[in-house]
């Protein structure tokens, strides 16, 4: 920076304030009246009839430079002159800087490194942003990404918005879930401006990753903030999953299925219990190796509903010490499903052991298909097909079925089909084994563009799809070519998988059973749903008002303010306020990859930004404006000018009130 530059010259107008006061003392002053006894004996002072301008030669006394010099200073001042910046001296920005602020946070950022004894990475996260907002100056923009199981931006661009941002962070908690760093960086790249000095702080603690590749699309420089112990192998323990499933034969009991697991560099030995109902049913100690985890199986007391695992140890991270969850075969949980078949037998079976399913069958000839499928989650059809004006509006399974105008079209039949493919990876297929599966007679159906085959046969030259994905009517489809009693699938184990894993696919559950914190809830609301509340462990109360036609169609809701641990309460209401149903669904801390605390490495090698939008060095290094020091400075001069004038004043008080004819014929004079 050369020279003297200047973030107001138009301050600089103010200098014709010097002139203002040097034309003052230029004019002549008025001689002030004196009461006097008498002048009788003082001579007379000779008229002068001379003409005399009002104004004078500036007098060069000290008040005058006092006042010049004043009026300078203040002058200078409203210009903002600048310089680098000086040590001592309050640093400010002569560009306009957008800082874009990427706060994680993440279920780590709950942890207490300290224990009880400091604050935890999140409360040091949160003074990371506070230190970043007191850096907000006029014209700066400031911009705060925060990344967990979704993300939420907060901009400020005045003081107000500023504040307003500091003090929404000095109450928050952790909203939970996993941070997606790759998200949050491809939205800042998005909110670069042209105009300010860009930047962008990465607060974290570390057990995060980041893409190169994304990070070099933000053309800004990235700044990573580590907050914590980020150097320490931090140890924790963990309820990283929980589930349950019937025991065969017994659909009042169930067995428990959850994982124990350390991250930590050292073997641990750690106490759990497990209760059902708030009764104790089992109290152990297991072992894990550094790094390990382990699966624990317990059968659960019949009729038991409400369950947690706990891990009876102190470490940094409580939360996910502790797992529940909630059996129940009924409520908002259930799913519906609509079978229309002649003869059900295998599939009705296999539809009816997944979790939390109401099966009811019809036959064939059921009129008003699609208005009776309306209140129902899945539509599953054996054997035939709706007419193509009855075809309901939800997901739908159909087993060798019948042509629906140009969807299932028949090009002949395989008379004893093969398994030639199978689609790898496919959710449908995982965890089935087909080998060994034989079919009978197999219509080879017709696949259109967009369908998908999951398993193809083939007889001879004749090949065809054997289980396809599609779309009918604007809704999800899965297709089964065979029919069921010329196969032996049915007497399979495959079977009710395949079945359990189509239903999956093709529906979303009302309700789930558990939910990882900060992750959102998807909900289908009932149709005679107009309102759906959910409260949180603490009581606190979130309403959701639900979109649609109400009589044929309902509109999927999201809640993602699971950021708290524990039984959250679900209930629905009608128009008239009636609650219409209930449910429940618990949240759990314990995750596999957000309860391992430890840094990942390279994590700020990873954090790179690209060419930059703008450059202006002179935001990023600093500069002390001068117009404090020019104030303080004028103020000064001022006091100094009263100060002189008031001593004048006095000492002309002090003065004998005679003055001499000749001095007062000169005085007289002015």
């Amino acid at each position: 920076m050369s020279g003297l530059p200047f973030l107001a010259p138009a301050g600089l107008i103010a200098l014709v304030a010097v002139a203002i006061v040097i034309v003052i003392h230029m004019r002549r002053r008025t001689p002030p009246v004196r009461t006097l006894p008498s002048i009788r004996f003082w001579p007379v002072a000779p008229e002068d009839h001379a003409e005399r301008s009002r104004l004078r030669r500036p007098p060069l006394t000290l008040p005058l430079i006092l006042q010049v010099l004043a009026a300078t200073l203040i002058a200078l001042s409203l210009a903002r002159p600048v310089v680098e910046g000086v040590a001592g001296l309050a640093n400010q920005r002569s560009v306009p800087e957008h800082a874009i602020v990427i706060l994680d946070g993440s279920t780590s950022m709950r942890a207490n490194d300290g224990l009880s004894g400091k604050p935890s990475r999140w409360a040091l996260a949160t003074s990371e942003v506070d230190g970043l907002l007191d850096a907000w100056q006029p014209g700066d923009v400031t911009t705060v990404i925060l990344t967990g199981g979704r993300l939420q931006s907060f901009s400020g661009s005045t003081a107000r918005q500023i504040d307003d941002i500091r003090a929404m962070f000095d109450t928050m908690e952790p909203p939970g879930g996993r941070a997606d760093i790759d998200a949050a960086l491809t939205l800042a790249a998005d909110l670069l401006l042209p105009d300010r000095a860009n930047r962008l702080v990465v607060i974290t603690d570390g057990a995060v990753r980041a893409n190169p590749a994304v990070a070099g699309l933000v053309r800004a420089p990235i700044e990573l903030r580590l907050v914590g112990e980020p150097g320490a192998a931090m140890p924790n323990l963990a309820v990283t999953s929980i589930g349950s499933r019937e025991l065969p034969g017994r659909s009042d009991q169930h067995r428990l299925a959850f994982t124990l697991a350390s991250f930590g560099d050292e073997a641990v030995r750690a106490p759990y219990t497990v209760q059902a109902d708030g009764v104790d049913v089992v109290t152990e100690t297991i072992d894990l190796a550094p790094g390990a985890s382990r699966s624990v199986e317990v059968n659960l007391p019949p009729e038991a509903t409400d369950i947690s695992v706990a891990i009876q140890v102190l470490d940094v991270q409580a939360a996910d010490n502790r797992a529940d969850l909630r059996i129940s075969g009924a409520g908002l949980s259930a799913l519906d499903i609509l079978l229309l078949s002649d003869a059900p037998g295998s599939l009705e079976r296999a539809l009816s052991v997944i979790p939390d399913a109401r099966v009811e069958t019809f036959p064939s000839t059921t009129p008003g298909i699609a208005a009776l499928a309306a209140a129902y989650d899945l539509v599953v059809f054996e054997g035939f097909s709706p007419p193509v004006d009855d075809v309901p509006a939800v997901p739908m399974l159909f087993v060798r079925p019948q042509q629906i105008d140009e969807t299932f079209a028949i090009e002949g039949v395989m008379p004893a089909p093969e398994i030639v493919q199978l689609q790898a990876g496919d959710p449908i297929l995982d965890g089935v084994d087909l080998a060994g599966v034989t079919f009978g007679e197999t219509p080879r159906y017709r696949v259109s563009p967009g369908e998908r085959v999951l398993v193809g046969g083939a007889s001879g030259d004749m090949s065809g799809p054997l289980i396809w994905r599609g779309v009918v009517a604007d809704q999800p489809s899965v297709a089964l070519a065979f029919d069921l009693a010329s196969s032996n699938i049915s007497q399979r184990v495959a079977f009710p998988v395949l079945i359990s894993r189509i239903v999956a696919d093709l529906t979303v559950s009302a309700l789930p059973g558990t939910v990882v914190i900060g992750e959102p809830v998807v909900y289908a609301p009932s149709l005679d749903a107009a309102r759906v509340t959910f409260s949180d462990p603490d009581g606190q109360v979130a309403t959701l008002e639900v979109s649609g036609d109400g009589a044929t169609t309902r509109n999927d809701l999201t809640f993602d303010d699971t950021g708290r641990a524990g039984l959250y309460s679900v209930r629905e209401f009608d128009g008239d306020g009636q609650t219409v149903g209930e449910g429940a669904f618990v949240v759990n801390a314990g995750h596999p990859e957000e309860s391992n605390l430890r840094p990942v490495a390279g994590l700020g090698a990873s954090l790179v930004g690209g060419p930059e939008l703008t450059s202006s060095p002179a935001s990023r290094t600093g500069t002390s404006e001068l117009w404090p020091l020019l104030v303080v400075a004028a103020l000064l001069l001022i006091v100094a000018e009263w100060l002189v004038a008031c001593g004048l004043r006095s000492w002309l008080a002090n003065r004998s009130p005679v003055i001499g004819a000749g001095r007062f014929k000169r005085w007289a004079r002015q």
